[in-house]
């Protein structure tokens, strides 16, 4: 053998040689820490790594692989039309927000419930979470466009409360479950005469 070589193949358009070096012998174990291209501006990118061996007579023999590389910016996934009855509802005023699943705060594990009390037609507009959660709201979040790098920079930075106020159509509401960042949209809220329809819809990005 006389020569080692990688290209590298960034989405079949970048090319670089990003190793070579001259080797000699019958047998050769190489290392190599490959360090992955910048693909910050990308969602996606498909990588493929060539590696070509010569020998002292000019044969050459290669070989390919093929993988993906997913940037951090990659976009989150939506859930909508998830809906929370007020808590002087008899429908479920409770939800858990990692399964899109809506309870009743009796069940101390859900994420978030309604504050509204028991005796007021109104709904409260509030918030509060039985499992320990803390809020951010920031209408100034670019929810259509929300990335897990985004979400994550925005909720460090962020005063947080314990419980969410003031909710209204459109708001923003970040909040941060283990190691899972969820935003929330606020789509409608419904308070109408009584109590036994107010509602909140929103979607869900995570």
């Amino acid at each position: 053998m006389s020569e080692l070589v990688i290209v590298q193949i960034v989405n079949n358009s970048i090319i670089d040689t990003i190793y070579q070096k001259q080797i000699s012998g019958r047998e050769k174990t190489e290392a190599y820490i490959y360090t992955c291209p910048d693909i910050s501006s990308l969602d996606t990118s498909d990588i493929k790594l060539i590696f070509y061996c010569s020998n002292t007579k000019g044969d050459i023999n290669e070989r390919a692989k093929v993988f993906s590389l997913i940037s951090e910016n990659v976009y989150l996934s939506e859930t909508t039309g998830h809906t929370m009855f007020s808590n002087n509802s008899s429908e479920f005023n409770s939800y858990n927000l990692i399964t899109g699943t809506a309870t009743y705060n009796s069940d101390t594990t859900t994420h978030i419930s309604d504050n509204t009390d028991s005796i007021s037609d109104v709904l409260s507009r509030e918030w509060v979470s039985m499992s320990g959660l803390l809020f951010s709201k920031n209408n100034s979040f670019d929810y259509a466009n929300a990335t897990l790098e985004g979400i994550e920079n925005t909720y460090s930075t962020s005063v947080k409360k314990e419980y969410v106020d003031q909710i209204s159509e459109n708001d923003i509401i970040i909040t941060k479950i283990e190691d899972n960042y969820l935003i929330i949209k606020i789509i409608y809220v419904i308070d109408g005469v009584g109590s036994g329809d107010d509602r909140y819809i929103f979607s869900i990005k995570q």
